[in-house]
């Protein structure tokens, strides 16, 4: 129990914040602290996860229709398994490799006209921003050991400044175009 009678979980997540030092636990065990060797990793979760992978995913899903955008976000766990597989050497053994061309095989056929496949540039954008989270997803685990709550700050930090300048500019490049609002319904008109 906290001060005031309240337990600390029913206090707000600001509650549990020490402004200084290392996050604690509730057993008092401590988080690991960013070190200097994990900055290039941590980077490389910015640039991908927080800087790329939005701007990427934006103008793709602003160029495709919504059923093709989201079919082709499935791509995001094959990208993160084959940045695994292939950049940092994880085992992937048949099963997976069977399923990740099972989910592939399915968002093409789904996705099909039935005159043929095609890949828009909507869709080599939100392809390209599948991948950008493949290796955030990535560097994120090799960052685990480190204290989370300092690396969702830092993220979010960036990814928001990044998401309101994106949101702000947009307008300017022309890719969210301004759409008129839907007159109100007279109430009598639903009687």
């Amino acid at each position: 129990m906290a001060a005031g009678g309240y337990p600390l979980s029913r206090r707000g997540p600001g509650a549990c914040h020490r402004p200084s030092g290392a996050q604690r636990d509730p057993a008092g065990e401590s988080e690991a602290r960013l070190r200097r060797g994990d900055l290039p990793r941590l980077a490389g979760v910015i640039l991908f996860g927080s800087l790329l992978e939005p701007l990427l995913l934006m103008f793709g899903l602003s160029l495709t229709t919504a059923s093709s955008g989201s079919l082709l976000l499935n791509l995001e766990g094959i990208a993160t398994m084959a940045v695994a597989w292939l950049v940092f050497r994880e085992n992937v053994d048949r099963r997976l490799l069977l399923g990740a061309v099972a989910i592939v095989l399915g968002a093409a056929v789904l996705s099909s006209t039935g005159t043929g496949l095609s890949l828009t540039a909507g869709g080599l954008l939100i392809a390209g921003a599948c991948l950008c989270w493949g290796i955030d997803n990535n560097l994120s685990r090799k960052l685990s050991s480190a204290n989370p709550v300092q690396i969702a700050m830092i993220k979010g930090l960036v990814a928001g400044t990044n998401n309101m300048v994106l949101a702000f500019r947009s307008r300017k490049w022309g890719v969210l175009e301004r759409t008129a609002p839907t007159p109100a319904i007279p109430a009598d008109t639903l009687a």
